[in-house]
């Protein structure tokens, strides 16, 4: 199950959504997902070990993607 927490959009008119994935019983792992204008999964990626989700994602100036993951916390939005 896919989970999001925070959707911002980049700078190619898609989209970066930041949440957890959850695998198996009470495991989650941090999500990071992009999508472009159209709403079609360019690609997905997944990190941590169990216990981990991401809340927080932008762009930054030269394109990239920076997310903050909080391990363990009950902290949600963008």
């Amino acid at each position: 199950t896919e989970e999001g927490f925070c959707v911002q959009q980049t700078s190619d008119s898609g989209y970066i959504v930041c949440g957890r994935q959850t695998i198996g019983i009470g495991y989650t792992k941090m999500l990071l997902e992009k999508v472009d204008a159209s709403g079609n999964v360019q690609w997905i990626k997944t990190s941590g070990n169990y216990d981990d989700e991401g809340y927080a994602v932008k762009q930054t100036f030269d394109g990239g993607i920076s997310r903050t993951p909080l391990i363990g916390m009950l902290f949600k939005g963008c």
